[in-house]
């Protein structure tokens, strides 16, 4: 008798062995498959928005005068500034303040190490720098941002709340901080 009990009982912890181990496989299956869906839903939803993967291509500083600030950009970096240049007279249809609304600015870029630094000081005209430069002062003004669908990033910007400013800029700066430019990818 005492045989056939622990038969029976071993027969049952067998039983309920086997079981509970296909439960844990069947649990550990469908985590593992959760963790897959997961995994697959983050890296192509990185996708999601036209600014996943960009290009930055500058920062963008509004300054009061911009021989003064370049000068003080070749002692505080030990660099050279290239010769400023003058924009001619700038435009944009859609110009929120009216599409005769135009603006002239002097300009420069230059490197520091691998980051892109383009000076800006309002000249004439209320454009999108000197609306920045009143309100806010000299300070950073965009970030220059390369992407594939130029006409795609505005209306996704627009979507997010921002207003477009200028035919490159999407201003951000009660949202993000800073105005975003938006620029086609350079032709490889």
């Amino acid at each position: 008798m005492t045989t056939r009990r622990t038969a029976r009982a071993g027969g049952i912890a067998a039983v309920y062995y086997l079981a509970m181990r296909t439960v844990l496989r069947a649990v550990v299956g469908v985590f593992a498959i959760v963790g897959v869906v997961a995994s697959a839903e983050r890296l192509f939803g990185q996708d999601v928005t036209p600014l996943a993967r960009p290009l930055p291509t500058h920062i963008g500083i509004i300054v009061h005068d911009i021989e003064k600030t370049a000068r003080k950009f070749e002692e505080v970096f030990g660099i050279k500034v290239p010769p400023i240049n003058t924009s001619g007279m700038t435009s944009w249809a859609d110009n929120p303040a009216g599409a005769n609304v135009q603006w002239r600015v002097k300009l420069v870029s230059f490197p520091i190490g691998h980051m892109t630094i383009e000076l800006v000081e309002p000249l004439e005209g209320p454009g999108p720098h000197r609306a920045f430069l009143d309100k806010f002062g000299q300070g950073m003004h965009h970030v220059a941002f390369a992407v594939q669908d130029r006409p795609g990033t505005f209306a996704f910007l627009k979507g997010k709340g921002a207003t477009q400013v200028s035919a490159t800029y999407t201003d951000m700066k009660d949202l993000l901080g800073f105005t975003v430019e938006v620029s086609p990818m350079p032709k490889q």
